[in-house]
Order: C-alpha cells, then sequence, then structure tokens
C-alpha cells in the first residue's frame, strides 16, 4: 500500500481525481454535472492538496507501523506456512531462513531474549515436515494453529 501510495505521489501527470473532471465541447471543466473554474492556478492548487495530503498520509502510516515493525511481521508471517504445500523440496528446505535469521539477529538486541536461532530452525523444519506429511490445510493461519495446538502442542511447547 504504501508503495502504491508513493507512486500516486510521485505521479508528474494530472492526478487520478483531475482525471475524473469531464471536458465538454464547451470548454467548461465538470465533476458530476457541477461546473468547475478552469484555471492553471486552480488545478495547480489540486494537485498540491492532493500531494500534500498523500505525504500525511505516509505520515501517519510510519507513525502506526514502523518499519522495524512491518519487518518483523513479515518475518512472522512464516509460521503461516502458506505457500508450503505447492513447493518443492528444495524451497521447503529455504523456507524461513531469512526469517529466522533476521528474528534472531533483532533477538539478540533485548536484554532477555526468548529466539535461540538454532532451535528455532530446528522446529520450524519440524514443523514443516509435519504439515506436508499430514496435508494439513496453510490457507488459514488459525485453523492451522488450532490443529497444531490441539494435536501436536507437547512437540512444540518451549515453556
Amino acid at each position: 500500500m504504501v508503495s502504491q501510495i508513493k507512486t500516486l505521489q510521485e505521479d508528474t501527470g494530472l492526478t487520478p481525481c483531475l482525471d475524473q473532471v469531464e471536458t465538454p465541447i464547451t470548454g467548461a471543466n465538470k465533476f458530476k454535472g457541477i461546473k468547475l473554474p478552469n484555471s492553471p492556478q486552480i488545478i495547480s492548487s489540486f494537485q498540491k492538496g492532493y500531494k500534500d495530503f498523500l505525504a500525511n498520509i505516509l505520515v501517519q502510516i510510519e507513525k502506526c507501523y514502523p518499519e522495524s515493525a512491518v519487518e518483523t511481521l513479515q518475518a512472522l508471517s512464516v509460521l503461516g506456512l502458506r505457500r508450503l504445500n505447492g513447493m518443492s523440496e528444495e524451497d521447503v528446505g529455504k523456507l524461513g531462513k531469512d526469517e529466522i535469521a533476521m528474528l534472531s539477529q533483532k533477538n539478540r538486541q533485548r536484554d532477555e531474549p526468548y529466539i535461540e536461532a538454532s532451535e528455532t530452525h530446528q522446529e520450524l523444519a519440524m514443523l514443516k515436515t509435519l504439515v506436508r506429511s499430514q496435508h494439513y490445510p496453510t490457507e488459514s493461519l488459525p485453523v492451522l494453529w488450532n490443529i497444531i495446538n490441539t494435536h501436536h502442542r507437547i512437540c512444540f511447547q518451549t515453556c
């Protein structure tokens, strides 16, 4: 979403909103049947307001979802194993390695680390094997983890 907003922000042509303004043969601009004044100053003002609006949206998104939090959430998404069932054995082996490395690196910055990279790699390998061998559904993270928690809790209990 952020990249789409940045693309809109960098658009050098007329904004998508201005593209909706109809220009009939008479030369009068209309938007949904309402006549609009036609001047370069108004168009320039509209474009500036549009770009300022997009810039503000980006600032608000960054406040709510800082880049570091987004990276962490993306790394944790490996636990959904969504792509697992259609992957080759080689790709299955690679799945999660980068994510665990990133989480482990962030974890080392904590006073009380809670992720041990080698153990986490082993558990993820065991989880991938289990999910593939049992043909568990991976389309829904809650459904998958409900099955894991119900039938295999002892295998993945770390506390």
